[in-house]
């Protein structure tokens, strides 16, 4: 799961939309998520889908 040079997320990030959970993470685990970073993501989402459409 080696992140896109030039969208700067994983395969796993792309199709399921966050980081891959380790093994060592508990599947409960409480994640700080901040309104700020899920607008990253979403903008950084959109610029890949549209950089499938060029």
């Amino acid at each position: 799961n080696t992140p896109n040079k030039k969208t700067g997320l994983s395969p796993h990030e792309i199709l399921m939309g966050r980081a891959m959970r380790l093994p060592a993470v508990p599947a409960n685990a409480l994640v700080n998520i901040t309104e700020d970073m899920v607008l990253d993501y979403c903008k950084g989402l959109a610029d890949v889908v549209r950089s499938f459409s060029h």
